[in-house]
Formats: structure tokens, sequence, C-alpha cells
């Protein structure tokens, strides 16, 4: 009773079965005749081969800077809040990271999973003032960076935000700056946008809100070379080598972080737009008295 092991089972189907459906009624010959009629509906690829390599949910009631608090939920990629950060309880999915740009920002140490030749990052922001500035270098708030302040192995990577809502991006080899912007006001105060920078055999592009909006067909390479932690919030164009200690870091981010995501390979148009449209889901309510939906 109530399983069924593979053992016990007779009479196996060979064969294909699609769109499965359980309805709480019976159905009358109208409703048969119009599912048999359906059309097509709209489906993800299913050539695409990225694969998610590191998962930061934010999902988090509090942080205090301790190792690890900043959970990779699929890997070994976890890493901490460094200054001033905080939880807000309604994120674009239940919980999202806060920095109020003032030195507060996210380190994750490096890993194997960041060693990519080709790959994609996606993530969700919100920012209420882009005129925002503290400790300025690149002219903005930074986003994300993999950066040091010399070429070394090659594949730093830095994401930042200008005052007029454009996105930068800056992408190097062993000997040698790649860039691209996006147009102004891609990015909206006080709105949840989402952003996709994905690098490799398609070169470099960038995506806000499942539109592509920057793309360089000059350069094709990844990250493998680049051994510098992950900074979420700040610019770490002038940090050492394998340290971006806070000291070093400019361009500091105010506003919020959520469901920051990190793949092998580049994902394709239909991925991204899945990502984009994405559902809100369950979670715990950090007020302590139910669960949540957003």
């Amino acid at each position: 009773d109530n399983s069924a092991p593979s053992n016990q089972l007779r009479d196996l189907f060979k064969g294909s079965i699609d769109d499965l459906k359980l309805f709480d009624q019976q159905l009358d010959a109208g409703q048969i005749t119009n599912l048999f009629n359906i059309a097509e509906g709209n489906c993800t690829t299913c050539t695409s081969n990225a694969s998610l390599t590191a998962h930061w949910p934010m999902d988090l009631c509090s942080v205090d800077g301790s190792a690890g608090e900043v959970v990779d939920i699929v890997g070994n990629s976890s890493g901490a809040t460094v200054g001033a950060a905080s939880t807000i309880n309604d994120g674009k999915f239940c919980q999202a990271g806060r920095l109020n740009g003032t030195g507060g920002h996210i380190n994750v140490p490096h890993t194997n999973a960041m060693s990519l030749t080709t790959g994609s990052i996606s993530m969700w922001l919100k920012v209420p003032d882009l005129s925002y500035r503290n400790t300025p270098d690149l002219g903005g708030m930074g986003i994300l960076s993999r950066d040091s302040l010399n070429f070394d192995g090659g594949g730093h990577l830095t994401l930042w935000l200008d005052s007029s809502g454009r996105v930068n991006a800056r992408h190097q080899s062993t000997s040698q700056s790649y860039s691209m912007s996006s147009n102004p006001r891609v990015i909206r105060e006080n709105t949840w946008h989402h952003l996709v920078y994905t690098f490799g055999n398609q070169r470099m592009r960038l995506f806000i809100d499942g539109r592509l909006v920057a793309s360089n067909s000059n350069f094709n390479g990844g990250i493998a070379g680049n051994t510098e932690p992950l900074i979420l919030g700040a610019s770490a164009v002038r940090s050492g080598d394998n340290e971006s200690t806070p000291s070093q870091l400019r361009d500091f981010f105010k506003g919020e972080f959520d469901d920051v995501r990190l793949y092998q390979n580049e994902l394709t148009l239909a991925d991204i737009d899945d990502l984009y449209q994405a559902a809100t889901y369950v979670c715990a309510n950090c007020t302590g008295d139910r669960p949540i939906a957003h």
C-alpha cells in the first residue's frame, strides 16, 4: 500500500506522454473538444546547455558578517556581508539583501565554480537614487566585480551603473580591456530590474528585463583565469590580487540585490525570458508570525 517500487510494476508502457492534466470535476463533451483542439503553447527550448553552478537567493532574515551566511544553495560558493549590509522582507522574491552605499558589500571567495570559460550571471536589483556616489572611481555604483588593479591571468569583470540609468561592463583578457554600455534609462529608480550578463562563444551580451541592451563581439573569453573574489555592491578595479579589502573598493552600491545566479555556459533567450517571467514562491516571513507568499 501507498508505494509503487519498480519491481512491483507490470505492463510497462513504451512511447511518449505529454500534457498530463488532472481536473477536480468531470469534463463535458465541449470541454474535451476544446482540449483536443488547443493550440501549441509557448515553451522553453531544450537546446540550452546552461547549468547552475552557484545560486544566492538572498532569503535571509538577518546578516551579521558571519562566514558563509550568504548561502549558495547549489554549491560551495557561500559568502558573507561586509560592513553596512542588511536584509529586507519584501524583495523581488521573498527576502533580499540591502546595501546602504557607505561601504557595505557582499564578498564571495573564489571557488572552482567561478572558473568558467563561458557562462552567465543573472540577478535582480533595485536602486532608490541613481545619482548616489560614494568613493567614486568608475563614475557610478558597482553592481558586481571580480577584478583587481592589473590584468593578471585575465578574466577580470566589472559591471556598474551610472547616474543616467545606464549599465556598463568591462571584461578583460590577459592584455586588453573590452567594454560595452547600454543606452541610458534602462534602469529606473525604485523599480526591480532583471539583469543578465553572458560571456563566451556568443561574446559579451547584456540583457535588462529580458531585452538585449548591449553587446561586444570583440571578446569571447571567460572568467576562468580570474581568482579574485566575487564582490556584490562595489567595484574592485583598484584592489590588490586575490583580496578586495574594503579600503580598496570603490563605487559603493546603494540599493537591493535578489536572486543572484551564476551559470556555466550561456543562457539562451528563452532561458533569460523564463528567469525574467519567473513566478514568486512561498517563503519564511521574517516578521515571525507565519509563512507568506509574495
